[in-house]
Order: C-alpha cells, then structure tokens, then sequence
C-alpha cells in the first residue's frame, strides 16, 4: 500500500504556502495517522518538531517510530497544553493535525493570540477553504492555509500510482474548487 499523506501536504506546503520545511522549527498539533505521516515525510530535515496531543500515548508512540528512522532527539513531545505558546512563539510552522475546524462552528484550536505575523500555519482541514484558525492567521498577516492543497496533491499522487501516467493537476483543482463552491464550503 501507499499512504499519499506526506507527499501531498509537503507539495502544497513548498508550492502553496511558499514553506520550505528544512532547517526549520515546526510544531504539529495532534499525533494521529496524518500527523503521524507528515512528521515521518519531513524525516530529518526540519531543524525540529515538536507535537502535542492530547492522547500522550499516541504522541509517545509517533516519537518512538520516529526514533527508529531520525534522531529522535529533534522530536520533542509536549506533555503540557501550558506550554503551546512558548513552544509556538519559537516555531516558523504551526501545522493543525487535529479534527477542529471539520465543522463550520468549530473554533481555533489554538488562542488567536498565539498567531504571530509571518508564521506559517497549515490547518489539514480540507472541506473548506477558511476555518476559523485560517481567518485568524490572516487577521494576524501570518501565512495560511486549509489542507485544501494537499487534499489536491494527495489525489495527484493516488492517480499517478494507480495509473502510471502523469495527473492533471490543473483539471483536478478546478474539479475541487467546483465541488466546494458547489457544496457552500468556500467560506
């Protein structure tokens, strides 16, 4: 099998936001199977990562499979909700993981005064092209966006290996951009 995740968050996250990863500080709210993915896909290259998850079993598992590939010393698991800001304030990266936002009325997942401007924010919500902590981060001038992008380039990839022919990207977004606008999700 293959898991299109990582390929398809770091392209939108160097061809959509502008972000390259490496040598960086990068902070990932949650510790599931795509916060899982994208730390494995980023590997070694980001200065460090740091995660908090609610659920510190699942963070302490994603940082023991980590161990086994990278030095696991980059890899830092906050065990503190307390400590978000600070760990933030040191980030260039703030990559929400988690489900808020799937739904319309759903808040920020992090205080909007943690938002500082010219942070990168990627928020994996992908059924809408604003949630609340994208709205929030361009109130605050800092760079975001919903993983409406990665949502693109993950099916580019699932088609180029189902198929062997190179996708069309172009036809695609315009497809997904139709489907939201269609289904009210563009707000």
């Amino acid at each position: 099998g293959f898991n299109t995740d990582g390929p398809g968050f770091y392209r939108s996250l160097v061809e959509d936001l502008k972000f390259e990863p490496e040598g960086r500080n990068i902070f990932v709210l949650g510790a599931g199977g795509a916060a899982k993915a994208i730390v494995m896909y980023l590997g070694a290259g980001p200065k460090g990562i740091s995660v908090f998850d609610v659920d510190e079993k699942k963070a302490g598992e994603l940082k023991s499979h980590y161990g086994k590939y990278y030095d696991g010393e980059k890899l830092n698991i906050i065990s503190d909700d307390g400590e978000i800001g600070s760990v933030l304030a040191k980030s260039d990266l703030f990559v929400n993981a988690t489900p808020i936002g799937m739904n319309e009325r759903d808040p920020s997942p992090i205080p909007k005064g943690l938002i500082r401007p010219g942070l990168a924010v990627y928020d994996l919500v992908y059924n809408r092209a604003y949630t609340q902590l994208v709205k929030d981060a361009n109130a605050a001038k800092a760079h975001a966006l919903t993983g409406l992008g990665m949502l693109l380039y993950q099916g580019a990839a699932s088609f180029e290996i189902w198929t062997a022919r190179t996708p069309p990207v172009d036809v695609m977004r315009r497809a997904l951009k139709e489907a939201l606008a269609k289904r009210g999700a563009g707000r």
